[in-house]
């Protein structure tokens, strides 16, 4: 977040990317992720049929988006044994677990790619978090001198 803006700023984006996040969840668990029917679609496609795939899945685009840099995962549960792999030569996997008083990250880059940096991620992640807890503690006291 840009730090000149102003706290109120900063929290109503953080609210609203929250939202939209929360609703993209909910979309994916119930099963209205579009990547994923397209994904089965073209499973079934290889499994009953020969030659080549349909149009769609030969589109730059279809590849495009389904290049993600950043594959993340929610571990339920308290540890995390083991990380979760990056998808793309050139992207990030990020492991995490929510616990009452922080938040543990395992995050996996591939150590032939000179654009990836774990640590890089990890710093700039911990910043971030960081000031997301700042911008909550302001609003919180804003709004609690105010009542």
């Amino acid at each position: 977040m840009e730090s000149d803006r102003p706290v109120e700023t900063k929290y109503l984006l953080m609210d609203i990317a929250s939202n939209i996040h929360k609703g993209m969840m909910k979309d994916a668990v119930n099963g209205k992720g579009i990547d994923r029917h397209l994904w089965g679609m073209k499973i079934i496609y290889q499994k009953e049929f020969d030659g080549d795939l349909p149009n769609l899945y030969q589109d730059p685009a279809y590849s495009k988006a389904l290049y993600h840099k950043v594959s993340s995962s929610n571990v339920p549960g308290g540890t995390i044994w083991g990380g979760f792999g990056n998808v793309v030569p050139d992207g990030y996997g990020v492991c995490y677990v929510l616990k009452k008083e922080r938040i543990d990250v395992t995050i996996c880059t591939e150590k032939s790619c000179p654009i990836t940096s774990s640590p890089n991620f990890g710093e700039q992640l911990a910043n971030a978090m960081r000031e997301m807890a700042s911008v909550l503690k302001e609003i919180k006291k804003l709004y609690a001198s105010k009542l």
